[in-house]
């Protein structure tokens, strides 16, 4: 399963992702204002290892965030090509605006 937050409330995200399965990672892609809940959304999941946490690049660097979270091994900063393919590969998709 692959949810897109665009910055609606990040509580939503963790009863939004189906039972932990570590065959079967789930990724959330983090977008728009939903980079400035980033911290949030990661304590929010912290104790869920079978989910991929992605945040595009663009919408970091144009909140000022960016090298807030470069070194932070739990996010991977992504492109918009990688955001597009990762949209393809995973379904269901769910957005959370």
């Amino acid at each position: 399963m692959l949810i897109v937050f665009l910055g609606s409330e990040y509580q939503s995200i963790r009863p939004t992702l189906p039972e932990v399965n570590k065959d079967k990672p789930h990724a959330v892609i983090i977008a728009q204002h939903g980079v400035y809940q980033l911290k949030n959304v990661l304590r929010e999941l912290h104790d869920r290892h079978d989910i991929f946490i992605h945040v595009l690049k663009r919408d970091l660097q144009a909140a000022g965030l960016l090298a807030s979270f470069t070194e932070q091994n739990r996010v991977n900063i992504i492109d918009f090509e990688e955001f597009v393919r990762l949209s393809i590969q995973h379904r269901p998709c769910i957005t959370l605006q």
